[in-house]
């Protein structure tokens, strides 16, 4: 998390009036495992560094049983 913390900070800070629309859910669930956050910390630690909106697709959900009712077949869950 501290590496794409520092990256949003640096590019907010090298450019102040950029809107930073970044990290799609499928990231922040990424981010959540590898450093083992919840999404909700994760989208607000990005949030805090700068990030000003967030990309979203089709049904990427971050909510595991949202998302094996809508789109079963997307964004499977790995065992810790």
């Amino acid at each position: 998390m501290p590496f794409y913390v520092r990256l949003v900070r640096t590019i907010k800070d090298t450019f102040p009036d950029l809107h930073l629309h970044a990290f799609s859910p499928q990231e922040v669930q990424f981010i959540a495992r590898e450093d083992g956050l919840s999404y909700a910390a994760v989208i607000m630690a990005l949030q805090a560094a700068g990030v000003d909106s967030m990309p979203g697709t089709a049904a990427e959900v971050l909510d595991d049983a949202v998302r094996r009712v809508i789109c079963p077949e997307k964004l499977i869950q790995q065992p810790g």
